[in-house]
């Protein structure tokens, strides 16, 4: 998924780091990104501070990307026209993070979309033979 820079105070976005491949440098490191702006965030001119640890935060997939993402990887989706309502900003999201890309229509998994797809598919297994056992 993205890695976005943004400002402690006023919530601006320095960057948004997409997708691996996105140009020839790779992920900016925040002392870059403060290089970038002076050191002062130009919206509100408070001074960029290094993140902590406490800052970092790891937001995980909705529950409705995981499941496009299950369903694309079971083949069950092939084609943007097979998608239901809703799907269409799962899709936006799961593209802007790199696991899939479209086409001409078609929706294949990116590398890193297969690998994540079979983590989940692993994890949602271990849930139902959890569940079995306990009944």
């Amino acid at each position: 998924m993205p890695v976005i820079y943004r400002c402690k105070r006023c919530g601006y976005t320095f960057y948004v780091f997409s997708k691996v491949g996105l140009d020839f440098f790779g992920m900016p490191t925040p002392s870059e990104i403060s290089n970038w702006y002076a050191g002062v965030c130009p919206k509100c001119g408070k001074p960029v501070e290094k993140p902590s640890a406490r800052d970092v935060k790891i937001i995980p997939f909705p529950r409705r990307d995981r499941e496009l993402l299950l369903r694309i990887k079971e083949g069950k989706v092939k084609w943007v026209s097979q998608l239901h309502d809703g799907d269409s900003l799962a899709l936006a999201r799961l593209r802007m993070g790199g696991l899939v890309d479209v086409y001409k229509g078609r929706i294949k998994l990116t590398y890193v979309g297969a690998t994540i797809a079979s983590l989940l598919a692993r994890k949602v297994v271990r849930r139902v033979k959890a569940c079995r056992g306990r009944a």
